[in-house]
């Protein structure tokens, strides 16, 4: 199942909702080959502290160093790709979407799907942007979370990185038939993106394509258009589609597997997960 933050009221009157969460652990890159796409209902902001890692947002790879920032708005899916075995020490916050501070999130929505994710500053900023999640990690463990030393942690993360909304890092480019791929996928993958159809179309096999998708983007095809279809998914469901109209308009060709599968990644049916907008 993909990993849902728990969001905590920390204002009155549920006006902002938020989690975060610090890890240090020894990272065995071998461990995470093929890792599922997170795809949140949240804002999520990533601090790096060191790890030989890249993040995948859409179909975008972001080179990550030490105090650079990715951000993902409400079901842009992402994750970690993981170089080799290294610490890989970071700080995660959540911020729920629906809220009336939602001026203070201008950067993560004044953006397309998958561009500007990633945030680099000079290193005097990025000392106060870590010193500003430390504070936060610590109120949470003290559960102090809603005080006054929690949230202005929060108010300090989001002053900084509004500040630096533009300072935004490039991609890396993908090989040109490995983005040829991706792009086909990205803008079909409501019909048939199935391996033989990638082969024919792309004159390539099936074995190449697996290990251009796990070298370059830590997943395979398939999970790549199940993340695509999943995410295309939530907002359908979140906008008041049906789950039978959802389910076809994605690409799901079996009702009973969209249902499995939605549960198995979202911990909800669609059909539970769409009352929650309605």
């Amino acid at each position: 199942m993909d990993y849902t933050p728990k969001l905590r009221e920390i204002l009155p009157a549920a006006t902002l909702f938020s989690d975060v969460r610090f890890s240090d652990d020894l990272t065995i890159a071998a461990e995470h080959v093929g890792d599922d796409s997170h795809i949140h209902s949240c804002c999520e902001i990533y601090l790096n502290l060191s790890g030989d890692v890249s993040f995948l947002v859409e179909s975008n790879v972001y080179p990550v160093e030490p105090g650079d920032v990715i951000i993902t708005k409400p079901n842009e899916f992402h994750h970690c790709i993981y170089h080799s075995d290294s610490v890989h020490a970071h700080y995660c916050l959540w911020l729920a979407a629906d809220h009336p501070l939602l001026p203070l999130l201008s950067f993560f929505y004044d953006r397309k799907n998958g561009e500007m994710n990633r945030i680099s500053m000079r290193p005097a900023d990025k000392q106060q942007l870590a010193a500003a999640f430390e504070t936060l990690w610590q109120a949470k463990r003290s559960g102090s979370l809603g005080e006054a030393r929690g949230l202005s942690a929060v108010f300090a993360v989001l002053d900084i990185l509004q500040t630096h909304r533009f300072d935004t890092g490039e991609a890396q480019k993908l090989p040109r038939d490995l983005l040829a791929i991706v792009s086909f996928l990205d803008t079909h993958y409501s019909g048939d993106c199935s391996m033989a159809e990638l082969e024919r179309r792309f004159f390539t096999s099936r074995s190449t394509l697996n290990r251009r998708f796990r070298t370059h983007l830590n997943t395979s095809p398939a999970k790549y258009v199940e993340t695509r279809r999943l995410a295309a998914a939530k907002m359908m469901l979140e906008q008041g589609a049906s789950v039978q109209e959802t389910c076809a308009a994605c690409g799901f060709s079996d009702y009973s597997h969209f249902i499995a599968l939605f549960k198995r990644k979202f911990g909800t049916t669609p059909f539970q997960y769409a009352k929650t907008y309605r």
